[in-house]
């Protein structure tokens, strides 16, 4: 069925689309939960408290993987979790957009924890989320991109 761009204006958006926008555009977590239905790999039990308070400080730099419910990527697959690592930089994001934190983000990191998923995440959350966007990405070679 092909909707005309008259029944697109005539669309009368409520407060409640209003708020989900302005939640999504304040957290790309909250988006990739919306958009892919995912969720951050659990926290053990025993850490909950402390990987809180590391969060609620901006220590995120002192998360370390063994406050997580152990993971392998296929068990992440099928629950649908994204890694402790790329949650860590997601709440980096997110503490620059609420001026919690500096706006500019670096990452030291190994191989396959996520870097490349996280990045395309949140070009596509910008992209959605804040009216004419325009990102500029770029990469070493084609592969990457």
């Amino acid at each position: 069925m092909i909707t005309s761009k008259k029944k697109l204006k005539e669309k009368k958006h409520t407060k409640q689309d209003l708020a989900e926008y302005l939640k999504m555009q304040d957290s790309p977590i909250y988006f990739i939960g919306v958009m892919w239905k995912l969720k951050p790999q659990p926290v053990k039990e025993e850490y909950v408290s402390l990987v809180a308070l590391l969060v609620e400080t901006g220590k995120l730099d002192e998360i370390r993987g063994e406050y997580f419910v152990a993971k392998n990527k296929d068990e992440c697959v099928r629950e649908r979790y994204f890694s402790w690592q790329q949650w860590v930089i997601l709440l980096a994001v997110e503490r620059g957009i609420a001026k919690k934190a500096p706006d500019r983000i670096s990452v030291r990191s190994g191989h396959g924890c996520g870097k490349s998923a996280t990045v395309s995440w949140l070009l596509l959350w910008y992209l959605y989320c804040h009216y004419l966007a325009q990102v500029n990405c770029t990469a070493p070679g084609q592969i990457q991109m």
